[in-house]
């Protein structure tokens, strides 16, 4: 169902008129789907292999099924290297694998051109990690062919002797620029942890991870449940969960390095921006002392449920606000 109001110009501060800092094309609903299954057969809980991957790093994190983004690469206007990417993946991806994208904590903070920044950290489960590296140069070769950015596989070995030696592939660039002028550790990183593909968005960063109490895959069996983990629903096909305070300043922090950059710009453009992202300040700081959101949805034979939760810390029983709602397969079609 499209939302024209979502990215409404005018000076608005209802829910739906938040400005759009970043200029790109639509994302349509239909690009994703959560598909009941056929057979009825429950679904399988894909937060525990997660939850032991990742314990208490992320402040954000996503997560459902890889089929669940199937129909993205055929959408109309899709780039292609969203396609190529996804071929690469999905054709070994572990069945009904599930895939997240997760906010680090500020523990894990890397730095880009020296400024300090927030992370980000996916993953995917694969049938066999030793094909990390093949999916990492084959991906490679097909994007420089498309968009020619001349970026090529660097392989370093990280880890110590209690967690064994792990390989990471960092995205390194032939090109000049400023992609070129980062330090390796600056720069988009793979890693193979446990059955898990991961991609890291700074290096450093994955590497420091992937360090962790001997390695996160091991640490799982011995750590508590991680926060977040109390406030979804962990059988649940998909999910989202913020810690909204952690995030909020987070993402002040990027904002103040972009105002840095577009000051420096000091167009009439960059003008516009800087007054969209005060208003973004706004809002950020409008919905930190919420604490907390999650967001989840599940499928069977006839249904998709979803529901949310909004408020202060809460464990499995205890919430402030919660929310579900169900619709029927076949109900809200065009």
């Amino acid at each position: 169902m499209p939302l024209p109001g979502l990215y409404a110009a005018r000076d608005d501060r209802g829910w739906l008129a938040v400005p759009r800092l970043v200029r790109g094309p639509s994302v349509s609903p239909a690009m994703a789907s959560l598909q009941p299954a056929a057979d009825g057969a429950p679904t399988p809980e894909p937060l525990a292999g997660v939850a032991a991957l990742l314990g208490d790093a992320p402040d954000a994190l996503a997560w459902a099924p890889l089929g669940c983004f199937a129909p993205l690469p055929a959408q109309p206007g899709a780039p292609e290297g969203l396609r190529i990417a996804y071929a690469a993946v999905s054709e070994r991806a572990a069945s009904n694998s599930p895939v997240f994208a997760c906010l680090l904590s500020a523990a894990y903070s890397g730095r880009i051109l020296g400024l300090k920044t927030p992370a980000l950290l996916a993953g995917v489960k694969l049938r066999s990690t030793g094909s990390v590296v093949a999916v990492a140069e084959q991906t490679l070769d097909r994007l420089n062919a498309r968009y020619g950015w001349g970026l090529i596989p660097r392989r370093e070995v990280v880890g110590d002797e209690a967690a064994g030696p792990r390989e990471l592939i960092i995205l390194d660039g032939t090109r000049p620029g400023v992609y070129s002028s980062l330090r390796a550790g600056e720069k988009p990183a793979l890693a193979a942890a446990g059955d898990w593909l991961l991609f890291g968005s700074n290096a450093d960063v994955l590497r420091g991870f992937l360090d962790r109490a001997g390695g996160p895959a091991e640490a799982g069996g011995t750590e508590p449940a991680p926060r977040w983990l109390a406030a979804v629903r962990t059988e649940a096909a998909g999910g989202l969960w913020v810690d909204l305070d952690a995030t909020g300043q987070a993402l002040r922090k990027v904002l103040a390095v972009y105002s840095l950059v577009l000051m420096a710009q000091n167009t009439e453009d960059s003008s516009r921006a800087r007054r969209q992202m005060e208003e973004a300040r706004r809002w950020i700081d409008a919905v930190r002392p919420l604490q907390q959101f999650a967001a989840w949805a599940s499928a069977d034979a006839a249904d998709v449920k979803v529901g949310f939760r909004l408020g202060p810390r809460f464990g499995p029983q205890s919430h402030a606000s919660v929310g579900e709602g169900g619709l029927r397969k076949g109900e809200g079609e065009p």
